[in-house]
């Protein structure tokens, strides 16, 4: 099952962006991702055996505490530093960063012995608003100043993401709230 870990965002939150992004004089040829699936993914898992998710439940449980508040600041079509960027979301700052950081790769070396195609590229605070209209579409290098919109976030989930002909639909499997 195709799994990752991740904070979904509040409905004022998303309501927020929402805005943001309606208002927006942004790239054409967008197609908006639903926006109850819009949340910050800390850990993407990729496949994983059915039988492993008790472990990962177990490890996950050890994670109580969150690292302040993340301010959006920005929306901007992503990955900013390639020629091909495919999406756009909400950016901004993430405080303390360097917390956040320590977490998600010590949550990646516990997970990635029930989790063997787990995701162990450079990690970027984001939420995905929209993708390029097709696979073969490119987004222009773009970049928007929003609110600011503080989160502090709640805590995160294990969450199953089928890939379907209309997108994904997400399932969550356990949430784990931060006890700070």
């Amino acid at each position: 099952m195709r799994c990752f870990l991740g904070m979904l965002l509040p409905e004022h939150l998303r309501d927020e962006l929402s805005e943001a992004l309606i208002s927006a004089d942004k790239p054409k040829n967008l197609h908006r991702v639903d926006e109850r699936l819009w949340h910050m993914t800390l850990v993407f898992l990729g496949d994983i055996d059915p039988k492993n998710i008790k472990d990962v439940v177990r490890i996950c449980k050890y994670y109580k505490r969150g690292f302040g508040t993340f301010t959006f600041n920005r929306l901007e079509c992503f990955p900013a530093l390639e020629p091909k960027p495919k999406v756009l979301v909400a950016n901004g700052v993430l405080q303390p960063i360097e917390l956040w950081r320590r977490m998600i790769k010590k949550m990646r070396n516990e997970l990635a012995d029930f989790a063997p195609d787990i995701d162990m590229k450079k990690w970027n605070a984001h939420v995905t608003l929209a993708r390029a209209s097709s696979k073969s579409a490119c987004l222009p290098k773009w970049q928007k100043r929003i609110g600011p919109y503080e989160w502090k976030p709640e805590g995160f989930a294990l969450i199953q993401s089928t890939l379907t002909d209309r997108g994904p639909v997400y399932r969550t499997i356990h949430e784990f709230p931060f006890s700070n």
